[in-house]
C-alpha cells in the first residue's frame, strides 16, 4: 500500500475494533480459521494474544515460569474451544481473555502489584490506541482510585462488607468509561458484572448477578464489562521469555506436532508410501522403515545392529549392507568339536598360480 504523493504519508486506515456490530473481529476470524485446523491461523492466535494472557498471568502469578505455564495451557485450551469461543456471544479477544484471566486469579494471586503508570512505561504506550486510552483514564484518576483499579486489574481486590461494595461501583465507572455499558442505570447490576467481569465476584455475587441479567439489555451489560476487563489487559502485556508455539501447538491438528495416527497395515494391492527420509529423519516413513532405517553404511563393515527388511519394504543402503540374519553358518570346522568359528589357515594364491606364505 503506497503512500499519498500529496503528503507523503501512509493513508489512513480504519482500525480493527473487537465491535461485533458493523466491523471487523480479526481474532474471531481467527478462532473460525483455527476451528477448521488452519495450522496458520493456530500460530497467529498465539501471536496476537499471547503476550497479553502471559503478562496478565504474570502480574497476578508473580512468577514468569509460572505464567509460561498457565499460558500454554490457556492457548491449548482456546485452540481446542476454537468453534465455541467464536460463537460466542462476546467478541473473539474478549472471550480469549475472560478465559485467561479467570485462570490467572483462579492460581490465588501473589506477588507484589505493579503499578501500571510507571514512567518507564508511559513512553512505549503508541502502538495501540486503544491502550493509549487506558493509560489516560488511569491518568486521570486520583492516586487512591487507580492503586484500586491496577490491583483489581492484577487480581487483588480483598475487601468486604460497605466498602467492597463502594469499591465495585468504582471499578464499574472505570470499566463503564473504556466500553461503554448501555443498557439500565442499576447500580448493582453494574457492579456486580464489574467484579465478575474481573475474575473477583465470589459466589454469591455470580448467582445474584446470574438473576439480574435474564433480560438481554442486562445481559449486555455483563457483556461489556467483560470487554472492558479485556482492555485492561493492554498494560499487562509481556512477552514470554521464550517462543510458545512449540509447546501450544503440539498435537494440534495435522502439523507435523500432531501425535502420529495409529499404524495400519497397507491394503491389499497397495503399495506401501515410499520413503522420502534419510537415516536422519525417520519419521516420515512408516513403522516397517523406521525400523530399517540407521546409520549410513561403512565402507568395508557392515553394522550388526541393523535390522532385516520386511517383507514388501524397499531396500536402503543400510539394509543392502547388512548380512541376512539366517545367513548359514559355512565358517563352522567340521574338526571343532566345540562348533566354533575357525580362522581358514589356507593359502591364499597370487597372481600367478603361486602360493603365497
Amino acid at each position: 500500500m503506497g503512500s499519498d504523493a500529496r503528503t507523503g504519508e501512509m493513508p489512513a486506515i480504519p482500525e480493527d475494533t473487537v465491535d461485533l456490530g458493523e466491523r471487523l473481529d480479526p481474532v474471531r476470524t481467527l478462532l473460525r480459521r483455527t476451528a477448521s485446523a488452519d495450522q496458520r491461523a493456530a500460530a497467529a492466535l498465539v501471536d496476537v494474544l499471547g503476550p497479553r494472557i502471559h503478562g496478565l498471568a504474570v502480574h497476578v502469578t508473580g512468577s514468569s515460569a509460572r505464567a509460561e505455564k498457565l499460558t500454554v495451557l490457556v492457548l491449548r485450551s482456546c485452540l481446542r474451544d476454537a468453534a465455541d469461543l467464536a460463537a460466542s456471544g462476546l467478541p473473539g479477544e474478549a472471550a480469549v481473555l475472560d478465559r485467561a484471566r479467570r485462570a490467572a486469579v483462579a492460581t490465588d494471586p501473589s506477588g507484589d502489584v505493579r503499578s501500571l503508570v510507571a514512567p518507564d512505561l508511559v513512553n512505549d504506550r503508541t502502538r495501540d490506541r486503544r491502550e493509549v486510552d487506558v493509560l489516560r483514564m488511569l491518568l486521570e484518576l486520583p492516586a487512591a482510585q487507580r492503586a484500586l483499579v491496577e490491583s483489581a486489574a492484577q487480581g487483588r481486590f480483598s475487601y468486604t462488607g460497605l466498602i467492597r461494595q463502594q469499591n465495585a461501583v468504582l471499578l464499574s465507572q472505570v470499566l463503564d468509561h473504556l466500553v461503554p455499558f448501555g443498557g439500565p442505570e442499576d447500580v448493582e447490576t453494574r457492579a456486580l458484572a464489574a467484579l465478575d467481569a474481573l475474575a473477583l465476584a465470589d459466589v454469591g455475587e455470580r448467582l445474584r448477578l446470574r438473576e439480574l441479567t435474564r433480560l438481554p439489555e442486562t445481559a449486555g451489560i455483563h457483556r461489556h464489562a467483560i470487554e472492558a476487563a479485556a482492555r485492561l489487559t493492554l498494560l499487562t502485556a509481556v512477552p514470554p521469555s521464550r517462543d510458545l508455539r512449540a509447546s501450544v501447538l503440539e498435537g494440534y491438528g495435522a502439523g507435523p506436532a500432531a501425535a502420529p495416527a495409529p499404524l495400519r497395515p497397507p491394503a491389499s494391492g497397495d503399495a506401501e508410501t515410499a520413503y522420502r527420509g534419510d537415516y536422519a529423519t525417520p519419521v516420515l516413513g512408516t513403522d516397517s522403515q523406521r525400523r530399517m532405517v540407521g546409520p549410513p553404511a561403512v565402507a568395508g563393515g557392515f553394522h550388526s545392529s541393523a535390522a532385516a527388511p520386511s517383507a514388501g519394504s524397499p531396500m536402503t543402503p543400510s539394509s543392502e549392507a547388512s548380512p541376512p540374519p539366517s545367513a548359514p553358518d559355512d565358517a563352522r570346522s567340521p574338526h571343532s568339536p566345540s562348533g566354533r568359528r575357525t580362522r581358514s589357515c589356507a593359502p591364499a594364491a597370487s597372481a600367478d598360480g603361486r602360493s603365497g606364505v
